[in-house]
Parts: structure tokens; C-alpha cells; sequence
């Protein structure tokens, strides 16, 4: 794809979690090269580009947590984590 020729500045902003030894990702916008694209386009991409070779990558993403890891919270630049 040639749009995705050279180097580009990426910002993603996400929100995540973790509970019950699940860790959950929700992408909230995306912005290539100071360019907000629109929620339907990148839709599209993941289904078209990414989720082929990554099944469970996605808007909401689901995973399971290593061992022990019962929760997870993420905030400004930290992360707590709960052990069990």
C-alpha cells in the first residue's frame, strides 16, 4: 500500500483494564500524521489488514492476563497491578 510507504507519526488513544484475569483494550480514535481517520476506516483496516494474521486484535480487544495477574488498572503514566 503506498500510503503506508515511508515513516509516519502515529497517535493512538486507548483505554484498558483488567479483571478476572482478562485484560480488555478499547481503542477510543486514531491519528496518522496529525490526521484523525474515521472510525469506519479503521474498522475497515483492522478487519481487511491486521485481523488475518491477528485474530483476536480489534476496536475491543479481549486477552487472557499471565499468571496471577487478577487485575489491572492503567492510568496517566502507571499501572497498577493485583497479584493473587
Amino acid at each position: 500500500l503506498l500510503v503506508f510507504s515511508g515513516i509516519h507519526d502515529i497517535l493512538v488513544i486507548a483505554h484498558a483494564h483488567g479483571v478476572g484475569h482478562q485484560g480488555f483494550v478499547h481503542v477510543d480514535s486514531l491519528q496518522v500524521d496529525e490526521v484523525e481517520v474515521p472510525d469506519f476506516v479503521l474498522r475497515l483496516f483492522m478487519e481487511k489488514y491486521l485481523q488475518p494474521n491477528y485474530p483476536g486484535i480489534g476496536i475491543d480487544s479481549r486477552f487472557a492476563l499471565p499468571d496471577r495477574i487478577d487485575t489491572a488498572r492503567i492510568g496517566d503514566h502507571e499501572l497498577t497491578v493485583t497479584q493473587k
